[in-house]
């Protein structure tokens, strides 16, 4: 199914994918973990916002019809993919000249989202490679993959070798179609700078709903236009800098005994 809600002349296709099961969400709070709430929005709507001061050119691909929303396209997948390369593979025909991937469930910055639309070069995927000291998520996470036409050729193989990973046991996830692109082990987590670039604010992504319950303050400061609320939210950032300093230096002074 393919609803278009709006044309627009922009060139940047932004494509906004809403896959995932989510049997680690479990419909918590009795809604899709891309609609939970924040400050009187949610988590996808709040993203279509932000992203239309860039582009018009909005698409949401999913599974779930709830996800249909005002101020972007939807494109209904009637059957669930063995892995993201897959569902890449089978939306091809939505890239255009400039394309860039979301995941929908993650909360993006405002500061992130102008990196990533402020990228010139023709390939670039956006992540952490590790954990985030904002949010205590202790994994790397990738959010999203921006390519230009002269690299989709590039993509298309990058996102046929990871599927054919995935069906011998791999994942098939955007890491593996960013370290096919960088010539990095498919199942190895490896970093490219040629290829990522970190972002390691307090973007990230909900899986769990504890995941909800532990960054849920932070995401509604970050949303909150009021000075109480970024005076809040900068507060925290400088205290959890601080503590970060503080333990590397015990660490080179006072190393652990071996």
């Amino acid at each position: 199914m393919w609803v278009l809600m709006r044309h627009s002349s922009d060139r940047v296709r932004v494509i906004i994918y809403c896959m995932g099961v989510a049997e680690k969400w479990n419909d918590y709070l009795g809604v899709s973990k891309y609609l939970i709430p924040i400050h009187k929005t949610s988590l996808l709507e709040r993203t279509i916002r932000l992203v239309r001061k860039y582009s018009d050119e909005i698409v949401i691909v999913s599974l779930d019809k709830r996800l249909m929303l005002t101020g972007a396209s939807f494109h209904h997948v009637t059957r669930d993919t063995l892995c993201f390369a897959e569902t890449a593979w089978e939306t091809r025909f939505l890239w255009k000249e400039d394309t860039l991937w979301l995941k929908g469930d993650v909360f993006f910055t405002r500061a992130a989202l102008r990196r990533i639309f402020a990228n010139a070069a023709n390939f670039k995927a956006f992540g952490r490679m590790y954990g985030n000291m904002y949010t205590l998520r202790k994994n790397g996470e990738m959010f999203a993959i921006y390519f230009k036409t002269p690299y989709q050729r590039k993509v298309e193989e990058a996102i046929r070798r990871s599927w054919q990973n995935a069906q011998k046991g791999g994942k098939g996830r955007m890491w593996e179609i960013y370290r096919s692109l960088a010539g990095l082990p498919l199942n190895s987590h490896g970093f490219s700078p040629q290829y990522l670039e970190q972002i390691t604010d307090l973007t990230d992504d909900i899986d769990f709903p504890e995941d909800y319950h532990r960054a849920i303050k932070l995401f509604t400061w970050d949303e909150q236009k009021s000075i109480i609320a970024k005076a809040c939210l900068y507060w925290y950032i400088y205290t959890v800098k601080v503590r970060a300093l503080v333990n590397k230096i015990k660490q080179e002074f006072f190393p652990a005994p071996r």
